[in-house]
């Protein structure tokens, strides 16, 4: 698709070169448009020059055709406009956004089959006049549809960035998009699809969503821009999966402002400052990151700052790889997040802690970092939490700038319960406490004769102090039946403890203990018995000799 537009545009320049440069000579005269004339013919299989705007209010269909526009295209409500094949050049004279492209309310606009629209790279009426930008509007209550096609040059700052598009519902599709300010913009825009396009060289973000919900960013690749993907103001209920983005100058996906319960799944993202940056996107509910491999980033692979979900709630990130990037994951002053199944690998820094509570590591690995597996770079009295649960790390790459942070490590316990003969024990209790002899879990074993997935801490430890819960007590209670793990367990991995251990001779003086008892009771009372019968025997024998 690439190589046969790409042509065409260069045939298109090449044809217009030729006019303008010797159409004096070969008496060849470009025709002046009004406004009030017709607009093109697409009976001309050729370049067309319409001078004035072209506006469409009726139904018009233009295949195969060259148009060098000196004008806006206006559609207005009624109005449907479908390009097939088309090559539209906006040739703006003056300044940026002088002509410009505007779907208005209740008007359709379909660029369909390897159509080009572009900033003209001539002024037709001044050649030394230098090249200037367009604007494109698609507006609220209009209709937009946008395929297997190519944008060019729009949009020169950030309220005009370039396709920016108001209305609900839009399709854009396969389509190729390079150097505009913004490649596309959804602003107030929901239910929309954005799929398969290859966006390039955008000097603010390749997809920029402000206020936007309920939109589908997917399979898009995204490259040599400074944002890939950027959510602001409010976007939210957005889901970006499966694209591509790389070498960019900042960040490869940007959540901001309130920007809250966004899926962000399975996206490829490298060769930038920041992976996925999350700032101030605040707010009473999640935000899903999973399963999206991010690497080679100068700063950081996952960048949040002043992530904070509403009470009752947290963010849950599972499945992501993170490696060669400066440092793994950056939190600041960020609450409630659990990265789970994440690996951090080959970075400086695996995790760096600058503020920010609640945050855990489940069921994860860091691993060949060159400074620190976990640094808490917190130096003032906001406290920075981490908890790593059935994590593996290098103990001795943790470090502590101050002493207002705390790592807490924690790790998953099975306790398999059995009888003297080995036959599981169900719906026994099992009490389990650590050695300050609190209480960590009292449950009931099920039919197998397991508790599983207790939660067991191993230290909680600061700057300067690192307190250890190991060894464990573990008890089981069957009716009469009285188990214990022996010797107490040291748990500083995630494990299984069988209980009664191999030497099982505790366990059957535990199983004899009732019978014991029965028969010590039994002799006891025959005693008692005796006792009193010899004692009447002899009194009685003592008051017959008195008598």
């Amino acid at each position: 698709m690439m190589s046969r537009k790409v042509v065409n545009i260069f045939i298109s320049i090449i044809i217009l070169t030729a006019i303008l440069i010797w159409g004096d000579i070969v008496s060849i005269t470009i025709p002046k448009v009004n406004a009030d004339d017709p607009p093109p013919d697409d009976a001309i299989n050729g370049i067309q020059f319409i001078f004035g705007d072209w506006n469409v209010s009726d139904t018009q269909t233009y295949t195969d055709e060259i148009i060098v526009l000196t004008g806006n295209l206006n559609i207005s409500s009624g109005g449907n406009l479908t390009l097939n094949n088309v090559t539209l050049m906006m040739n703006n004279t003056n300044i940026d956004a002088e002509y410009n492209i505007e779907v208005f309310r209740g008007g359709t606009l379909n660029i369909l089959a390897d159509s080009v629209i572009t900033d003209s790279p001539y002024d037709i009426d001044d050649e030394s006049s230098s090249d200037y930008e367009f604007m494109f509007w698609v507006r609220e209550g209009s209709n937009f549809t946008m395929k297997d096609s190519e944008l060019y040059e729009c949009g020169y700052y950030w309220y005009n960035g370039g396709l920016i598009i108001y209305t609900d519902g839009i399709i854009l599709d396969n389509n190729f998009i390079s150097h505009c300010y913004i490649g596309i913009s959804l602003r107030l825009s929901s239910h929309s699809k954005i799929t398969n396009n290859h966006i390039q060289y955008s000097s603010y973000a390749g997809i920029h969503l402000d206020g936007s919900r309920n939109n589908i960013i997917f399979n898009n690749e995204i490259s040599n821009g400074s944002t890939g993907i950027v959510l602001n103001l409010g976007s939210s209920e957005n889901n970006v999966s499966n694209n591509v983005i790389n070498k960019y100058s900042f960040s490869g996906i940007s959540l901001s402002q309130g920007s809250e319960s966004n899926t962000i799944f399975e996206n490829t993202i490298h060769d930038g400052e920041y992976g996925i940056s999350i700032g101030g996107a605040w707010g009473h509910d999640f935000i899903t990151i999973n399963n999206n491999i991010i690497y080679n980033n100068s700063k950081a692979g996952l960048f949040l700052i002043d992530l904070n979900i509403g009470p009752g709630k947290s963010s849950n990130h599972e499945g992501n790889i993170l490696y060669n990037n400066t440092c793994g994951i950056y939190l600041s002053g960020s609450c409630k997040n659990n990265f789970n199944r994440t690996i951090i690998h080959n970075s400086d820094t695996g995790i760096e802690i600058s503020g920010g509570r609640e945050n855990r590591l489940i069921n994860s690995s860091i691993s060949n970092s060159r400074k620190y597996d976990i640094y808490f770079s917190t130096l003032v009295s906001d406290s920075g939490e981490l908890t790593l649960l059935n994590t593996t790390y290098h103990k001795s790459k943790v470090f502590f700038e101050g002493n207002h942070s705390y790592l807490t490590i924690q790790w998953y316990l099975h306790v398999y319960a059995r009888d003297l003969n080995r036959t599981p024990i169900p719906n026994a209790n099992v009490t389990i406490r650590n050695s300050k002899g609190e209480l960590v879990k009292s449950g009931f074993t099920d039919d197998n004769g397991f508790l599983r997935w207790t939660v067991v801490t191993e230290c909680i430890q600061n700057q300067t102090t690192n307190l250890t819960f190991n060894p464990h007590n573990i008890s089981v209670i069957k009716g009469d039946l009285i188990l214990y793990a022996d010797p107490e367990p040291v748990i500083n991995q995630t494990m299984q403890v069988n209980i009664p251990p191999d030497i099982l001779k505790s366990e059957e003086i535990e199983n004899n203990f009732p019978w014991i008892w029965a028969l010590l009771t039994i002799v006891l009372m025959f005693v008692i018995i005796m006792i009193i019968v010899i004692y009447r025997k002899r009194k009685n024998i003592d008051e017959d000799n008195d008598s």
